[in-house]
């Protein structure tokens, strides 16, 4: 019965030209649960893993303590989220790639896509142990709760964007990886001409190091829109989710 109310006053407040506000009381904790017990049991080995193996080659204390603090934002540490556009993709267009603002003034880009985190965990380790340093930091994360996103989002869980941050979570989907600086454009969006740059032996090394880290993972999915340029012409590696066939 309450269902049905919850159904008609939405019709009413639509005829009326009132936007309906997201019905939070539909929203079944057990999915939130579902999706909590899952991702934190698959993505905390991969932790796990990722810390041993930058523990044993030595990598600073400085880079495992950010990835503690990107792996442990909460819904508490955000103060606004909006959905990324402008960049293509078919998971921005499915709402599953947004910009989280955070206390300090920050962004981040938090990428809800199953299993992606996972080759996300793996490409950062090595960029970090092989000191390629192209990668823009990524870690996975499932602090952050799908009812905390659909509120602020102002999405139903039964909308077709609700219905993809819901379900992306309960796959065990959830990482976070930093803006890349200072003011970067993809390739195909960058002011930079690009025959200075192909000739330019900084940003050719780093499209190397690129090349060797997803030769490393499997990636497959390196083009144009998956890599960054920053203001001083270097290249900035992001989007490295289809390593290993995780995300298949």
């Amino acid at each position: 019965e309450a269902r049905v109310r919850a159904a008609r006053q939405q019709a009413q407040q639509q005829a009326a030209g009132t936007p309906a506000p997201v019905a939070t009381a539909d929203f079944e904790p057990q999915v939130e649960d579902r999706y909590q017990v899952a991702a934190r049991k698959i993505n905390k080995e991969f932790k796990q893993a990722t810390n041993n193996l930058l523990n044993k080659f030595g990598v600073s204390a400085d880079i495992v303590a950010n990835h503690e603090r990107l792996s442990s934002l909460s819904d508490a540490d955000i103060t606004s989220i909006k959905p990324m556009r402008g960049h293509g993709g078919i998971n921005e267009k499915a709402g599953a790639v947004l910009d989280l603002t955070l206390r300090d003034g920050s962004h981040v880009i938090y990428k809800v896509v199953p299993n992606e985190q996972k080759s996300e965990v793996v490409a950062e380790a090595i960029d970090k142990i092989f000191k390629l340093n192209v990668n823009s930091a990524s870690v996975s994360n499932n602090n952050i709760s799908a009812k905390f996103l659909l509120q602020e989002l102002n999405l139903r869980p039964d909308s077709k964007a609700g219905r993809v941050l819901i379900d992306g979570l309960a796959r065990g989907g959830g990482h976070i990886q930093e803006f890349c600086q200072p003011n970067c454009k993809n390739m195909s969006h960058t002011p930079h001409n690009k025959a200075d740059l192909y000739n330019n032996e900084g940003f050719r090394n780093d499209i190397h190091k690129m090349m060797m880290n997803d030769w490393l993972t499997g990636n497959w999915d390196r083009h144009y829109g998956n890599f960054m340029v920053n203001e001083n012409g270097r290249a900035v590696q992001i989007d490295t989710g289809f390593g290993g066939d995780f995300a298949w």
